[in-house]
Order: structure tokens, then sequence, then C-alpha cells
């Protein structure tokens, strides 16, 4: 099964960085983690809270710098701790004939902050359930519905659509207007069957928690999310949202992007599912290509998800502009800095 085209679109919106700066949206999230607020109302992941109390009781005192945490979502935190030990993996394959890979006797410092802030359970499932979801609108021959976001509880997945649509299994009528729901004992396609199945919502991130869990927007219907803050703070969300895009398995078919967030960002994946791109002219003219390359095929081309921070020049930002805009069926998704030159 394929992910389907983005059919609709929604208005920018603002996120805020964690340390307090004012943020433009319908709702907010109570505790950001790693950005603050947008259109989603405000949920959660599977338990977090208690999966992390132990850890991070066990190592007060200990050399962790808890620093570290700030920014680091319960999702991101999963994923990374997911993409470190692929990585030290893909060390031991490709080590020549004799060679031994050194291995830590203990814990890095951020190993143990992401096991401690990590909720993989929560990852698994709402993967597993939104591959199954994708496996029975393709058996039905039923598009797949634009979401605005999704809540991740101990109550299970509810799904916050952009407009009313009847739901398909596994999914079920949720207790709101345009939500779909599903329980944590429901019963899904095995792993295995879903193997050939891509993930439908590869735009999907973290933007905030509260005590009873997480929310996710979907990046590809809000189209561009503007950061609010200070220029530090706008870089660490960025950061955040990168590595989560860069390292959670339903973006595993997409083109990530990002500019002014440090050229070694890429280097702390083991896949190199991330692209550095010097400017934001480059990131414009990339995206002209992709939809040169999509209306000359006329197929389906990979989502396309940039992250940027930094001073952009406002003639760069109309060039990327003028490019989003183009009529398309492309699923894209565009973060900047809430600059003047971008809210226009």
């Amino acid at each position: 099964a394929t992910p389907t085209p983005k059919t609709s679109t929604a208005p920018q919106t603002s996120a805020t960085p964690q340390a307090g700066p004012t943020a433009s949206s319908s709702a907010s999230a109570a505790k950001p983690s790693p950005a603050a607020s947008a259109s989603p109302e405000a949920a959660t992941p599977a338990t977090p809270a208690a999966a992390a109390a132990a850890p991070r009781a066990q190592l007060t005192g200990s050399s962790v710098n808890w620093a570290l945490v700030a920014g680091i979502g319960t999702l991101l935190a999963a994923s990374l701790a997911g993409a470190l030990g692929v990585r030290r993996i893909l060390q031991q394959r490709q080590r020549r004939a004799g060679e031994t890979i050194a291995q830590d006797s203990v814990p890095t410092d951020v190993e143990l902050v992401l096991d401690a802030t990590a909720e993989p359970q929560g990852i698994d499932f709402l993967d597993h359930a939104l591959r199954a979801l994708a496996h029975q609108a393709a058996e039905e021959g039923i598009a797949l519905p634009a979401l605005r976001g999704a809540r991740l509880t101990a109550d299970g997945i509810t799904l916050l659509l952009d407009e009313p649509a009847d739901p398909i299994a596994p999914f079920t009528t949720g207790p709101e207007a345009r939500t779909w729901a599903l329980g944590p004992a429901a019963v899904l396609p095995t792993v295995e069957e879903l193997g050939d199945v891509h993930a439908p919502y590869p735009g999907l991130v973290t933007l905030g928690a509260d005590d009873d869990g997480l929310v996710l927007a979907d990046l590809t219907t809000c189209g561009v999310l503007l950061l609010d803050g200070t220029p530090d703070e706008v870089l660490e969300v960025a950061r955040a949202l990168a590595l989560e895009l860069g390292t959670c398995r339903w973006t595993d078919y997409s083109e990530i992007l990002t500019t002014g967030l440090g050229a070694r960002l890429s280097g702390l994946l083991p896949q190199g599912r991330i692209r550095t791109m010097p400017h934001l002219p480059a990131v414009a003219t990339d995206l002209g290509e992709l939809l040169l390359e999509a209306h000359q095929s006329g197929e389906q081309v990979l989502p396309w998800l940039m992250i940027g921070a930094g001073e952009h020049d406002e003639e760069h930002v109309t060039q990327l502009a003028d490019a989003l805009a183009t009529p398309r069926t492309l699923r894209t998704a565009i973060v900047l800095p809430a600059t003047a030159a971008a809210r226009r």
C-alpha cells in the first residue's frame, strides 16, 4: 500500500519553543516537548511518566547531565535510542576482518538520558496501528483522510481528522467530532503482514505533552509551521523536530532536508535520512526539481519535509513560498522561524 497524497491543506500554524515565547494556535499543549503548540488538541504517549520516573530516580546524582533532557520528547528519545542501537549494529557489520568494535561496559550519558525518557511501546503501537489503517484502506479502495494530528495516551490513539470521514478499521468513531479512536487492546494484523505497507502519515511530529500523554501534528497537513522564540530556542526546537523526523520509523520513505541547523546533524543518524542544505535557495531548487519530476512522471514522489532555522533573506523566503504555492498533490511541509518575511 502507498501513502495517500495530501488532499487538503491548513493555514500556517505557529508553534512556540519550550522556553516561553508566545504562540499562535487554536489549542496548546500543557508541557511542550520539544515544540510547543499547534492546531491539534492536547494529548499524550502511552504512560511516559511512569516509564521515566524510575530511571530518573536511580540516576539522580550520577554523571548524567539532565539538561540534555530539555527539548527531547518521548517519541524522539525512543527513536534516538533505537537509532543509536542500529548505528552500533552497523558498525559491527562494517568492521574489517579481524577488527573488533569496542563495546561500552556502561551506557553513555546520552543513552541513560534517552532510556529514561523513551517510550518505545507507544511508538510501536502508533506505527503499527497507522500501517494497519493504510493496509485496510488499500484493501477497501478507500482514500485515507488528511490528519491534523494525533493523541497518544494510555487509553490508546485518537486521530484528529482535517475533515469528517467515516472510520476505517481498525479505528472506530472517536469521542469528539472529526476523531477516530483505537484502544490499546485492539487486534491488529501482524508486523509480517504489514511488511510491505508504507507509513501513511510521515509528517507526524511531537508538538507537546501534558500529564496524560502526547500530542502530535501532521506537518504535511499544516503545510507551514512557524517557530516563535529567541534564535537559540528556535534552533533547539528545530533540531529536535529534525532528529525526530530523521529517526522516526514512519518517515522511512521521505525526503528530509535541513538548513541552518548545523552540518553535523545528519552525522548523528545511522542511515543518512537527513540531507543538509547550504541555504534556502538550494532548498527551493530541490523542491522545484521534485515538482518537475512529479509533473513529468505523473507518479507519486516521496513526501518532502524541510526544517530550517537561522536568518533567511526575504527574497529567499518568497522564492520558497512561490514553489510551495505551485498546484500539486505532492505532500510537503516547511518548518521555519516565525520571522516577518515568513509570516507574509
